[in-house]
């Protein structure tokens, strides 16, 4: 663990880390304060709340786990105020629900999505049951691990997605927000933060809306009991590369020529 006082050119001074891993700094004047230093060639350090927390497992059991809570880039607030806020609010973070507690949260539909809904049949309105093609239920199980479960080691991506938007409950990670608090707005905001990436924005919504359309098919096991909060939310545009073509134009032609050959 690496412990040094917290000043503001103490933490200019830290240099960024070469490899994969960020390095994390731990301030000996204000416990529970965390500088991440993100790897190279990313310049950005930011500060966490960090500190220990005991949870309830399933069984029964008690555990201690450590704890992350982002608070906002270095040079966004004074690293005074970032001081004072950690002291007013570390006893509400600790006090915060986790994923242990009984309420069933995003990542909890998606997990069991990747489990059993992605490999298992389209939601089709008419006609029979088609299965997933398996670069479908691969895309699909690629990009929720990554943008909605942040099963990622791209430290900025994470950052992105988890850094506060106003006051909405997904001020925070998506995936960590209980299902029967869920909104409209929690899904927009989420979208919003991939605004930079409009393609993937796109996308990942597209998914996340196909895992709650299939637990809305479940019956009495469907985790979600409201109207699928992904509907309504206006897409970003997306820049499309003139020098391909459509694939219904491509399709088009294809039929054309085959409909021309002589055989």
């Amino acid at each position: 663990m690496k412990r040094i006082k917290f000043t503001k050119t103490n933490i200019e001074k830290l240099k960024h880390p070469t490899g994969n891993r960020p390095d994390k700094y731990f301030a000996s004047n204000c416990p529970a304060l965390a500088v991440v230093v993100q790897a190279e060639p990313s310049l950005v350090k930011s500060y966490y709340g960090s500190f220990g927390k005991i949870i309830t497992l399933p069984d029964g059991k008690l555990k201690r786990t450590g704890r992350y809570k982002y608070i906002c880039r270095v040079g966004d607030k004074p690293l005074e105020a970032v001081m004072n806020e950690v002291r007013l609010k570390l006893k509400d973070w600790k006090r915060e629900k986790s994923q242990s507690s009984k309420s069933k949260t995003v990542a909890d539909l998606v997990t069991a999505f990747i489990a059993g809904g992605a490999k298992g049949f389209r939601i089709k309105k008419k006609g029979g049951k088609l299965k997933y093609k398996k670069k479908t239920s691969e895309d699909y199980t690629s990009k929720l691990r990554i943008y909605i479960l942040l099963k990622t080691i791209n430290q900025n991506l994470i950052e992105r997605l988890t850094y506060p938007i106003g006051n909405l409950a997904s001020a925070g990670s998506l995936k960590d927000i209980a299902l029967n608090k869920l909104t409209h707005e929690d899904i927009e905001a989420f979208h919003n933060r991939l605004e930079s990436t409009p393609t993937v924005a796109n996308r990942v919504l597209a998914c996340l809306s196909v895992a709650f359309s299939w637990d809305s098919k479940r019956g009495k096991d469907r985790l979600f009991d409201g109207t699928n909060p992904c509907l309504r939310i206006e897409k970003f545009p997306e820049i499309k590369d003139k020098k391909f073509l459509e694939i219904e134009k491509v399709l088009e032609i294809r039929d054309y020529i085959i409909s021309r050959s002589i055989f």
